[in-house]
């Protein structure tokens, strides 16, 4: 299929792409020069685009993550909530069933205050809907309490659940946003945080990535700061050692000179030894 050129009625093959007009490049839909396009990696390919496009392209990808970013920050703020949510239910819930075993267990205390034997002889028929009222409190007390322990059981492994999922979260996170991520990097954290004062129960129980991404910069300063400091040490220790003998000098004749090692200075020592290899050469 032909695409009619507006300007003279001719007509393009579709297939072909028109590019604007530029100093080295012709109208006629020809390719750029090679030195004017730029690799770019886009989706995990490799595409060749004018270089004033990089910008924009790059401009767009930042764009793109960061929305891919707040939009899954959103989700998991949504899910905290629903969690949220759901947590205070089931403590609503279980202070209800608390409250409920609570009372069931003080109705029992009161009957077995009860004289049931003088009950039972001036009054067999009350003793008898007392003692079936007993009974049945006992059951309803036990009943509630089977029915606690269940909804905490659930609610635990549900905490659990929700704690494996977060911390499998945040793995991938870390993964994603720290090139060096690694279980031994993870350890080396976790004992720097301790260093600062941490407990290793504390730091057990951060979950949070952007609380360890802090805590990463903090650890690659520190590491940077010490790799600095033991190199300017060994720089010192370098520039304090004594220079070498040059040449054949006897024991004698260097000692003559003295080195810097003794109580001349560097550059005392320096100025009569230059002078000393001087003299040698003008004879």
């Amino acid at each position: 299929m032909e695409t009619l050129d507006q300007s003279g009625g001719e007509t393009l093959p579709e297939s072909e792409t028109l590019v604007p007009a530029t100093d080295e490049v012709a109208a006629e839909g020809q390719e750029a020069p090679a030195d004017e396009l730029e690799e770019v990696e886009h989706d995990g390919k490799n595409y060749k685009i004018p270089k004033a496009l990089k910008g924009a392209l790059l401009m767009q990808a930042d764009y793109t993550r960061k929305t891919q970013e707040v939009a899954e920050q959103r989700r998991q703020h949504e899910e905290r909530v629903k969690a949220f949510d759901a947590d205070q239910r089931a403590q609503a819930e279980h202070l209800s069933d608390f409250a409920r075993v609570v009372a069931c267990n003080d109705a029992i205390a009161q009957f077995e205050k009860a004289d049931w034997p003088q009950i039972r002889a001036n009054n067999p028929q009350l003793y008898n809907d007392l003692w079936f009222q007993y009974q049945q409190t006992k059951e309803s007390r036990d009943k509630a309490v089977l029915a606690l322990q269940q909804k905490v059981a659930e609610r635990n492994s549900n905490a659990q659940r929700e704690s494996a999922k977060r911390v499998e979260e945040a793995r991938a996170a870390l993964a994603r946003d720290i090139t060096d991520w690694s279980p031994d990097l993870a350890g080396k954290l976790n004992r720097f945080a301790v260093s600062l004062g941490f407990t290793p129960e504390e730091v057990g129980q951060v979950t949070d990535p952007r609380i360890v991404k802090l805590l990463h910069a903090a650890y690659a300063g520190n590491q940077a700061k010490t790799m600095q400091a033991a190199s300017q040490k060994a720089a010192s220790v370098e520039s304090a050692k004594p220079l070498s003998t040059v040449g054949g000098a006897s024991p004698t004749r260097v000692k003559a000179t003295e080195t810097a090692s003794d109580k001349l200075s560097t550059d005392e020592w320096l100025r009569r030894r230059n002078a000393e290899l001087k003299h040698k050469r003008g004879r």
